[in-house]
């Protein structure tokens, strides 16, 4: 018991670290060390965000649940190994049908983690299957997800389009098509802009990719449109769009390789 205790305080603190320090301890050493407890934290719902409140609620009940967890162990494990090949072939059945539609090479990839203060993920894919800066990320459904960011051989960093430091241009389907900017806000949000107050824009309407800028391809579903505002002061107006990736719980994402690359995504 003391040194399970003991083990469990070391992964602990090195899964601290990494959400303190972040980019300092990116590597794929330390990655490959602690990838499958920040995964497991991931996929249990509440993300590396939620790590601390896990913890210290785990560590309360850890004694009297002791016996029973010994118990169900084995068919817990089955019970997550048959979920997680689950979630596998239907990403790769969905993968499937986005390359025959689209003609996409793709790649799949599990999340691992979340950054504490930025909307940029940690996926178990790097340069080791051809990864590169740049690809865009969409999730199983087919919904916009980001952008690879940075590469190691074995991980990826994504930044979600709802990073504050992400930006590009959309298309709201209205009558008129107006194109305009969506600007991620952080904590999953999403704004767009820069689109004149004339059109009417009503709550519901899609948001898709366009081709300017070359960053995604074209036509990709971004989300719908939450809010409008308009001003008289001002010649545009301006709102919110809820991410259409936010509608189910991220576990995987398809990265498609053979989109040409911008240099510069940011």
């Amino acid at each position: 018991m003391k040194k399970k205790a003991i083990i469990y305080i070391l992964i602990t603190i090195i899964v601290i670290l990494i959400v303190i320090f972040g980019g300092k301890f990116w590597s794929n050493g330390f990655l490959g060390l602690t990838a499958p407890l920040q995964k497991s934290l991931w996929n249990g719902g509440g993300g590396t965000k939620n790590f601390f409140s896990a913890l210290f609620n785990s560590q309360k009940n850890r004694a009297e649940n002791e016996k029973l967890l010994q118990e169900n162990t084995q068919f817990r494990t089955q019970l997550v190994d048959l979920d997680s090949l689950k979630n596998e072939n239907q990403t790769l059945k969905t993968a499937l049908d986005l390359k025959n539609n689209q003609n996409w090479q793709m790649e799949t990839a599990d999340i691992v983690s979340r950054e504490l203060n930025r909307d940029i993920l940690t996926i178990n894919k790097g340069t080791s299957t051809g990864l590169k800066k740049g690809m865009p990320v969409i999730n199983p459904e087919g919904a916009l997800v980001g952008v690879i960011t940075e590469t190691l051989n074995n991980f990826s960093k994504v930044m979600l389009i709802t990073d504050a430091e992400f930006s590009f241009n959309i298309e709201i389907q209205t009558d008129k098509k107006p194109s305009g900017i969506a600007r991620g806000n952080n904590n999953l949000n999403l704004s767009f802009e820069y689109i004149p107050k004339e059109i009417t824009i009503n709550q519901g309407n899609l948001a898709l990719t366009t081709a300017l800028g070359n960053v995604f391809p074209k036509n990709i579903l971004v989300g719908t449109v939450a809010t409008v505002e308009k001003n008289d002061a001002e010649p545009y107006q301006k709102g919110s769009i809820l991410p259409a990736f936010t509608q189910n719980m991220l576990k995987n994402v398809l990265i498609i390789k053979d989109f040409p690359l911008y240099e510069d995504p940011l």
